[in-house]
């Protein structure tokens, strides 16, 4: 009788710990990630470098540009 109610518990718990608390787990690790992500952001000071390609394409007559 013992091992018949916890296996009717199991059957139970296992789809509440998949669709609430999986999904739950992964929101909390994704506002975790984010919180950090946004403290070393602010800690740092990086300028932006552009850097510009040039390109030197021939034309007919020859000229570069």
């Amino acid at each position: 009788m013992g091992a018949q109610v916890y296996y009717g518990v199991l059957l139970f718990v296992f789809p509440v710990q998949m669709f609430v608390l999986g999904p739950h787990l992964i929101l909390g690790i994704r506002e975790y990630h984010a919180e950090r992500v946004d403290k070393f952001e602010a800690g740092t000071n990086f300028t932006t470098i552009h850097f510009q390609e040039r390109l030197h394409m021939s034309t007919i007559n020859g000229s570069g540009v």
